[in-house]
């Protein structure tokens, strides 16, 4: 990191983080949906809408699963 950016990259601004889970078949697509299943039990998680197709600039189906900085 170099100088400059290192001294203004500020985590204390930081207030969550998001994960994209992807799938390209029906074998990922069943590991997807076991994780979306067991995540929310285990953690502190907004969960995002599935999308059964890509959208913007995500190149495969997924969901996404937004958590709190100090997860």
């Amino acid at each position: 990191m170099s100088n400059s950016l290192a001294q203004s990259f500020r985590p204390d601004l930081i207030e969550g983080y998001h994960a994209h889970v992807y799938f390209a078949d029906a074998a990922e697509r069943a590991i997807a949906a076991a994780i979306r299943e067991v995540a929310p039990a285990s953690f502190d998680l907004v969960m995002g809408r599935w999308r059964e197709e890509p959208v913007g600039p995500h190149p495969l189906p997924m969901y996404q699963m937004a958590f709190e900085r100090d997860l």
